[in-house]
Order: structure tokens, then C-alpha cells, then sequence
């Protein structure tokens, strides 16, 4: 992860896809690395994995995700379906779920054997819904899950600083693979994101135009405005980031939790679904996550 790097490339009419951090040609998924994000040998975050997919015998990274029961995982629906319309990567690839401080170097796997995503399927960044999923493995983990939030975060805890975890590229020479983590501050629950980070709309392109290029700012001009009005999808999309000492998210990333500290440990209240996508590798604008108490309750077929 980097300061500021995690999950899809898209806005409005817009989108962008990344290729995989392996450098395969085919894009499953997004984004997804912490820019600026620590290696975590953190044992409660053992129930963060990486999403593979078997090439040539090789395990390719594509997205994260994070066990929430001994064979159930929740990532982003990008990730489990890669555009509408299409398969499901269960049924056209080899997929794995491997946890470890380096994907590399596994230290549980297990392969995917099936996924369910979100039934909210029109609207939101992506224009996709509810940007989540849940998997189910081919057989149980020994690891001990992350408890899923009883509610998604609200008004009060705008400015509330959560834990955003990912295995993806962290850098501008794509590196990735190790779990890496950080702090990332809950900017909005509703409304218009950047209209709540920046005062006003000048604001925001001196952002833009300091952290990419002096040109970037009036070649993206109609990308940036459709930025500056972006709504979040009411109850189910929330944005993060652009906070003193935040990550950012990248690719690799997308499906990635963020997570509150609770008296009992961690519990996920969130998954990395959609970033604005600059000319650099990663995203230097925070990012979009879908909120995942409500759905994941429903695939996984609990009450709340």
C-alpha cells in the first residue's frame, strides 16, 4: 500500500481498469496496493488473505479479501465478477484463497469454490451497486475470522481513523504481495466526498495539479468535474482517505477491509471497491469503499 493506492480505476462514464500486479495481460480486477502502508506480522490480521488465480502453475495476485467464517470470505464484487454481465473468476479460473504476512509464502490456502455478490446492482461508483461479494472455500481454515460491523459507519464517525489492509502495489514500480496496512480517516458516509475534503473546487484542482503534473488539471478537466459532483450511493458506499498520515489504496487492493478497532479486536466495516485514477500508478485522491454490514449479513444468509 502507499499513502494513497486500493481498488478500481472509474468514475461516472469513465473507467479505467489496472492490470494486475503480476503483470498479466488480463485485468480480473482493479487496483489494489497501501501506498504508505507498514508490513503487518499482526496475528489478528491473519484473516486477511490474497485473492489468486493459478497461471501457468503460478499464483497471480488480483485482489484481497478477508475471512469473516472458516469458509466464507467478503471482497468486492469486481473482484468475484469482473464486469457486469460476465462470469464469475470461480468459473473460468483456478482460484485460491492464501493468508500470510507475503502471499508468496502462504501460510493457509485454500481454493474458491463458489461466490454470491450483492443483489443491488445499479448505481454507485462502479455502476454496479453494492460493490461486495462473499466466497466460500472448499474447505475451512484453522484461522480465527474478523467479526463483521453490526452497522455501517454513519455521520458520527466522519473523522473516525480506521485500518485499511491490502496486498497490493505500494509504489510506482509496482510493488506488491506483502500484507501491508495503515491508517485511513473516514471522510463521508453520504453526500458529495470531495465537496466534504476540500473547501472548495480550486482546492481541490491545486491537489491534483501538485500531486500529478502541472498539465493534469486542464487535460482532465471533465473527469475532475465529474469528481468534484460525485454522490456516494446512499448506504452503500463511503469515502476514505486524504487525512494526515493516510495510505491510499492500489492496486491489489480492491476487496481489501477497513477495519475498526473495537474492545474485542478488529471488525470490518467495509471493502476497497473504486479510486479516482490519475496519471501515476495509484490514486492520489482517497478512496471509495463499500459498506458491508448489510450485505454480507444477507449472503451469508444471517439476521442483523
Amino acid at each position: 500500500m502507499s499513502r494513497l493506492a486500493l481498488a478500481f480505476v472509474a468514475l461516472a462514464a469513465a473507467s479505467v481498469a489496472c492490470a494486475p500486479p503480476d503483470g498479466d495481460d488480463e485485468s480480473l480486477a482493479s487496483e489494489g496496493a497501501i501506498v504508505g502502508g507498514q508490513q503487518s506480522d499482526d496475528p489478528r490480521l491473519e484473516a486477511v488473505g490474497a485473492l489468486v488465480r493459478m497461471r501457468s502453475g503460478s499464483p497471480r495476485l488480483f485482489c484481497t479479501a478477508t475471512l469473516v467464517a472458516a469458509d466464507k470470505v467478503v471482497t468486492a464484487k469486481h473482484c468475484a465478477i469482473p464486469s457486469a454481465g460476465a462470469a464469475s473468476v470461480v468459473d473460468t479460473d483456478e482460484v485460491y484463497f492464501y493468508t500470510g504476512a507475503d502471499y508468496r509464502a502462504p501460510t493457509h490456502k485454500a481454493r474458491v469454490v463458489a461466490s454470491r455478490v450483492a443483489s443491488l446492482d445499479e448505481g454507485g461508483w462502479l455502476g454496479r451497486g453494492s460493490d461486495v461479494a462473499v466466497m466460500t472455500l472448499g474447505e475451512p481454515l484453522d484461522v480465527e475470522p474478523i467479526a463483521i460491523a453490526a452497522s455501517a459507519p454513519s455521520e458520527k464517525d466522519v473523522g473516525r481513523v480506521l485500518q485499511a489492509v491490502g496486498y497490493g502495489v505500494s509504489d510506482e514500480a509496482r510493488t506488491h504481495g506483502k500484507r501491508l496496512s495503515g491508517p485511513l480517516t473516514l471522510r463521508a458516509t453520504s453526500g458529495k466526498p470531495m465537496q466534504r475534503v476540500f473547501a472548495e473546487r480550486p482546492a481541490m484542482d491545486a491537489h491534483f495539479g501538485g500531486l500529478e503534473s502541472a498539465d493534469f488539471v486542464e487535460a482532465e478537466r471533465e473527469r475532475l468535474d465529474a469528481l468534484w459532483s460525485y454522490e456516494l450511493l446512499s448506504g452503500s458506499e463511503i469515502y476514505a482517505g486524504l487525512g494526515e498520515g493516510d495510505v491510499q489504496p492500489c492496486v491489489g487492493d480492491s476487496g481489501g477491509p477497513l477495519l475498526a478497532k473495537t474492545a474485542r479486536g478488529y471488525e470490518i466495516t467495509a471493502v476497497a471497491s473504486a479510486s479516482f485514477k490519475g496519471w501515476r500508478t495509484c490514486s492520489v485522491a482517497g478512496e471509495v469503499y463499500a459498506t458491508v454490514s448489510t450485505p454480507t449479513r444477507e449472503l451469508l444468509g444471517k439476521r442483523p
